[in-house]
């Protein structure tokens, strides 16, 4: 069966990994250069400094479910994560050994992946057709939707196809918290404890990690700063020299050195607002359409993980 999956974030490439596994032809697109959503790293170069590296999404992830667990306890082996710090719930927290993003880009591997393609219309007449940004068509038997829940209705409203009104329903009631980020290059170190990161009540910051106490191999000091869902809020439509003028004096107590570049990146949809255990969505309108992904959890990375595979498991069950 030909499958198609629409987005390279962990729970995308979850489904894939295990509809692929079972023998499925999947095929996954993605708008971004490479797989990883909310596992985003980047890498800049510092004249005179060297390489500076940053998980600027998702800093971490935890296990209660002996699912996700299994899924850890296989990147452990493939040398993908370690653990970085206990949790004030005692449980482990871990973190990707070379990256965030690196952990889904192995994960890809041996996958159709198409990065690059941004899908922006679908159409039914029994298989699914995908249309991309550059006309391209690509078709499958069954379409799992994995993007945050307002993309998706933009695409479906785009379409020239009619859901059914009570899909529609549950994903206009999906809100979001933005969150705003800042990566800090120091020519310096940082004077964060020895793991490397704090988690602050303050009404502007909300997490600060140094990326290379963390474990990561940057060269120089590197700083993921989250701010809080406030103030993210309050300041999402300010402009970037705005929020970085607001914010560089809350950084530099936690800072021995000087402040080298800063890099900003808002996520527009950070944490959903309208947590669920629902897991998935499924939609026999027009044809088999599956949703998953945090729009449809508790904004974890297990959860987003957790429901890829319950819409995978899903659309086996659909299949047989």
């Amino acid at each position: 069966m030909n499958i198609a999956i629409i987005g390279s974030g962990i729970s995308g490439l979850t489904a894939a990994r295990i509809l692929h596994n079972n023998g499925h032809n999947v095929n996954v697109f993605d708008k971004g250069k490479a797989p990883g959503g909310r596992f985003a790293s980047k890498r800049v170069e510092i004249p005179g400094l060297g390489q500076a590296i940053f998980d600027y999404g998702a800093q971490f992830f935890t296990s209660e479910n002996q699912k996700f667990t299994d899924m850890i306890t296989r990147w452990e082996h493939d040398n993908l994560v370690r653990q970085w710090f206990l949790t004030q719930q005692n449980k482990t927290a871990w973190r990707g050994i070379y990256s965030m993003r690196n952990i889904l880009v192995e994960m890809a591997k041996g996958l159709n992946l198409h990065q690059n393609k941004k899908i922006v219309r679908l159409d039914y007449n029994d298989r699914w057709q995908l249309i991309t940004n550059e006309e391209e068509n690509y078709f499958a038997g069954k379409l799992l939707i994995t993007m945050p829940a307002p993309q998706t209705l933009d695409l479906l409203a785009n379409s020239d196809i009619e859901p059914d009104v009570e899909t529609i329903k549950q994903l206009k009631e999906i809100k979001y918290f933005p969150t705003l980020t800042l990566m800090v290059i120091i020519d310096g170190l940082s004077k964060l404890n020895e793991e490397g990161k704090e988690s602050l009540k303050n009404k502007k910051i909300s997490w600060i990690a140094d990326n290379r106490r963390k474990g990561l191999p940057s060269e120089i000091t590197a700083l993921t700063v989250h701010c809080s869902r406030e103030y993210s809020e309050q300041h999402y439509q300010s402009t970037e020299n705005e929020i970085i003028a607001d914010l560089r004096e809350e950084i530099l107590p936690f800072i021995e050195g000087s402040i080298q570049d800063i890099k900003f990146h808002r996520w527009r949809y950070g944490f959903n607002k309208t947590e669920t255990t629902r897991g998935f969505l499924f939609s026999e309108l027009p044809g088999p359409l599956w949703f998953a992904g945090d729009s449809f959890t508790r904004s974890k990375v297990e959860d987003a993980a957790l429901s890829g595979m319950a819409a995978a498991e899903d659309i086996i069950k659909n299949l047989s």
